[in-house]
């Protein structure tokens, strides 16, 4: 009770006074705590490889970061998507291209491989996509958090 007085808190304060002294305790010790929002931490550039390593009009399946990514050449275009249909999670490096249009072979879903959105059903969320980068022949794939 005397650590109470110590506090500046009596026997009759409410619980929202002691949270208000323990807030105000972790904005002073702590202050990195307190901040609204930590910004995000910066994309990575990993290195995918050589233009000439993926095979163009097909699917080819990476592990990046511990992600399950597929990289789709067009001509001299380069995409990379989350390689799981969120209709079903069937590997979309099995899927047809048409166009920049992506069909998964599971229920036919279509995906724009530009922007991931869903083009047709089943499916009903975007597919992530991640940004490739070229340089010359060398391909950089850019994984954030």
């Amino acid at each position: 009770m005397e650590r109470m007085r110590d506090w500046g808190l009596g026997p009759r304060d409410s619980g929202a006074a002691v949270l208000s002294l323990y807030q105000k305790f972790l904005r002073r010790f702590f202050p990195s705590l307190s901040s609204p929002s930590l910004p995000p931490p910066p994309p990575v550039c990993i290195p995918l490889g050589m233009l000439d390593d993926f095979p163009d009009g097909q699917g080819k399946p990476v592990v990046i970061a511990g992600r399950k990514i597929v990289i789709f050449r067009l001509g001299e275009e380069v995409y990379a998507l989350h390689n799981a249909c969120p209709h079903n999670r069937v590997p979309l490096s099995a899927g047809i291209t048409t166009g920049h249009t992506l069909i998964c072979r599971a229920h036919r879903a279509r995906f724009d491989l530009k922007t991931g959105a869903v083009l047709h059903g089943p499916a009903r969320k975007p597919v992530r996509i991640y940004p490739v980068r070229r340089t010359g022949d060398t391909l950089e794939i850019e994984v954030g958090p």
